[in-house]
């Protein structure tokens, strides 16, 4: 799928705009969520029921996922990490690529199913641009870590040391239930971002959540920032708070998260 000739031409007038400022590459910077935005779906969610269906220990069953997420998503996004606890890196591993590489489009969980992961093509090209511009680009997610970093460099091109998700402290090649901070999740990933960079102001960001209300207000007030996915909430907010020199585009989701944790009504 090709990027809107408008939204390439925007691009490219803010390239012009920086080299004219001979800005470096350490000062042209785009950020950018991962699940529904750079990917259709969640790969936390995904990775989680993939062990869960290969029989792999995990400290939580679905029915409690399915309530945290009701009662507070971000805590729902840590404690499923934490559900990874002694599993090794390369379980983790393996069952990433072999959800991003499935010919299936759902799998079961708990009675219910969810999508598989698919990468947003528009969003890729738009990575593929950015990177093309000689843009740095970071990711930054509320998903497990090991996840979070495969789907970047392996489908996105994005450096590894350049992808950030909820990082479990690691013993003996095995995750562990302790959190490293700060958690990737609103005001935490902006802290994350300015702990681990220059903490330049991101020229582009892109995402589909409120909860990264934060890290759009980062923003260059001259930059681009793409909301994905009609979501009112967020399109409001972005709105009301980030200045008006921002330029704000949406761009279509194909309407996996649609799917998330549908019920199976055949059985």
């Amino acid at each position: 799928m090709k990027l809107p000739i408008e939204i390439t031409e925007l691009v490219l007038q803010m390239y012009r705009r920086y080299e004219e400022a001979s800005m470096d590459r350490m000062q042209k910077v785009a950020v950018f969520d991962l699940d529904n935005t750079l990917i259709e779906g969640d790969i936390g969610e995904a990775v989680y029921a993939q062990l869960f269906a290969d029989g792999v220990p995990l400290s939580i069953s679905p029915d409690i996922y399915r309530l945290l997420l009701e009662i507070d998503r971000s805590r729902a996004y840590e404690e499923s990490v934490r559900a990874l606890e002694y599993i090794s890196i390369d379980t983790v591993i393996e069952a990433t690529r072999k959800i991003m590489r499935s010919k299936e489009e759902s799998l079961e969980f708990g009675g219910e199913r969810i999508p598989l992961p698919r990468p947003n093509m528009m969003m890729k090209e738009l990575v593929r641009l950015l990177r093309f511009l000689d843009f740095t680009t970071y990711v930054i997610s509320a998903s497990n870590d090991v996840s979070v970093k495969i789907i970047a460099s392996e489908w996105f091109g994005i450096p590894v040391a350049n992808a950030w998700g909820i990082k479990s402290v690691i013993q003996n090649d095995r995750l562990t239930g302790d959190l490293q901070q700060p958690v990737p999740m609103g005001e935490g990933k902006v802290a994350l971002y300015r702990q681990s960079t220059n903490g330049v102001l991101p020229a582009v960001v892109a995402t589909d959540s409120i909860l990264d209300l934060p890290l759009l207000q980062m923003c260059d007030p001259l930059g681009l920032a793409f909301i994905v996915g009609e979501n009112d909430e967020l399109i409001r907010a972005v709105k009301e708070t980030l200045p008006f020199s921002v330029n704000v585009q949406v761009v279509p989701s194909v309407g996996l998260s649609d799917l998330h944790l549908h019920r199976n009504v055949a059985g």
